[in-house]
């Protein structure tokens, strides 16, 4: 353990891990002015407006982005499955929202795309191998919440092709990205724990948002609100009971030999 501690802090010092982190905490601060829209969904006046349930996609997956990028700067090695996450990611936003909104989303993604260039490990981002086994409780719930979504992707896809007002292909967008961090962390690979954890967290929001603006065009609805905050929930405590699991079966093994 000593050895791998003294290796880690040696790769920090390297140029190429310096300049990842300044360029993953430059992009965390870019994304940092979405986290200004937290509580709209309980400050707006009025009807439902479609902009209250946007705002909170937008801070869903600001949490995501931020988070993923701050546990790569903090070990960025260590803890690959969230950068492969932003990566994965920042490609789908552009396959999904560019034949609609044009190539503005380049723009948006320029930030992560630098990022992902520069870290210090390329080779670990080419593989989502498992490094054991999938854990099947996450990966199930994971399939039921892509499951329960799908009916809204649908419309919300049908409404932007239709040309109906509002963030229709941004919300797809960004609700594919939040099934795709579930789903990843069922692989646990190095960094599922923190994206197990974020993915729960920002489920929790929508379903409390979903919960407050249930009439706003897009949002989840009570029903929704309610099912988002049992997905949450579960991914929290299901990814602190298979990490405390993980933790025990080396133990258990040196005990057995």
């Amino acid at each position: 353990m000593i050895a791998d501690a003294t290796k880690e802090a040696r790769n920090g010092r390297d140029w190429r891990t310096i300049l990842f982190r300044i360029l993953a905490a430059l992009a965390a601060l870019f994304f940092v002015t979405n986290l200004r829209l937290v509580p709209e969904p309980w400050l707006a006046l009025g009807g439902p407006d479609f902009q209250q349930w946007s705002d909170a996609m937008t801070v869903a997956i600001a949490m995501l982005t931020i988070g993923s990028l701050v546990a790569v700067i903090w070990r960025p090695r260590a803890t690959p499955l969230p950068l492969q996450y932003l990566a994965i990611a920042t490609v789908l936003a552009v396959i999904e929202i560019a034949p609609f909104e044009g190539p503005y989303i380049f723009f948006v993604v320029v930030p992560l795309i630098l990022v992902i260039a520069a870290y210090p490990e390329p080779r670990a981002l080419m593989s989502l191998r498992p490094e054991g086994s999938i854990s099947r409780p996450l990966l199930v719930l994971g399939l039921l919440a892509a499951v329960s979504l799908a009916p809204g992707l649908w419309l919300a896809l049908g409404r932007e092709i239709q040309g109906v007002s509002g963030d229709w292909i941004t919300n797809f967008e960004h609700t594919v990205s939040l099934l795709l961090a579930g789903i990843l962390t069922s692989t646990r690979r190095p960094g599922w724990r923190v994206l197990g954890i974020l993915t729960g967290a920002v489920f929790l929001y929508l379903g409390a948002a979903a919960l407050a603006v249930p009439d706003a065009p897009g949002s989840w609805g009570t029903v929704g609100g309610i099912l988002a905050l049992l997905c949450g929930a579960g991914y929290i405590t299901l990814t602190l009971f298979e990490s405390r699991r993980m933790e025990r079966l080396p133990a258990a093994g040196r005990e057995v030999r």
